[in-house]
């Protein structure tokens, strides 16, 4: 498996001929046991996929797990695939990790809200002096108090405009917690993915629209037998 962005997957697209077909994430069950025993390992791998999977048959053959929802199945043209890409979307994006924040939001790919900042939590490592009990209560309400002043955050950003999509970068467990804390992204369609960003700055929120357009690409090898 491997992510690829919006060029590299044109170009493999428009130089593969086959049968192409699309797989809502509803659809799964009752088409899981039709695709060929030889591919089923993978099929099995991206089964849970919430936007669904494109199934490429012909002298390549692999599957494409889109960054969003195709809006119907569609089979025997790649078009549909190539025409997702070209569409836009006002998106909302949430970098976390403990301490730093940078939220911004994407209205047909123009940055028109963000915020950037940063609050104190302190480290799992317990200071000298304290018990361990007393230091991760601490703890604990320094990372509530983070959590509230984010999600504070999101909802001043985020209110003024209809979004289709709510994205998250960063760490994965922080942004679990976050997710459990902050009852205002309910209203949203919040994506299961984190995306992989190191650091929650401006500039890595105006990269992360690159990143919410990589598109898992597995190739199928199949038995030549």
């Amino acid at each position: 498996m491997e992510f690829v962005g919006k060029k590299e997957l044109t170009e493999l697209v428009g130089n593969s001929e086959g049968n192409f077909f699309y797989v809502r994430p509803e659809d799964f069950p009752k088409f899981f046991d039709s695709f060929p025993e030889e591919i089923q390992e993978t099929v099995y791998k991206i089964k849970e996929s919430e936007t669904g999977a494109v199934l490429a048959q012909g002298e390549k053959n692999f599957i494409v797990i889109p960054p969003f929802p195709i809006e119907k199945t569609f089979k025997g043209d790649k078009n549909f695939l190539l025409e997702l890409m070209g569409k836009k979307f006002n998106l909302g994006i949430i970098l976390l990790r403990l301490g730093e924040y940078s939220i911004g939001v994407f209205e047909k790919e123009e940055l028109k809200a963000h915020k950037t900042g940063t609050q104190f939590v302190s480290g799992q490592t317990r200071a000298g002096g304290q018990s361990a009990a007393r230091y991760a209560r601490i703890r604990e309400g320094q990372i509530n108090d983070f959590f509230k002043a984010v999600c504070s955050q999101v909802r001043e950003k985020f209110g003024p405009y209809k979004l289709d999509y709510v994205f998250f970068g960063g760490d994965s467990q922080t942004v679990k917690g976050f997710l459990k804390s902050c009852d205002y992204l309910k209203k949203f369609k919040v994506m299961k993915r984190t995306m992989n960003v190191r650091h929650m700055k401006l500039e890595s929120l105006k990269n992360s629209l690159d990143e919410v357009w990589k598109f898992k690409v597995y190739e199928i090898l199949c038995d030549s037998k």
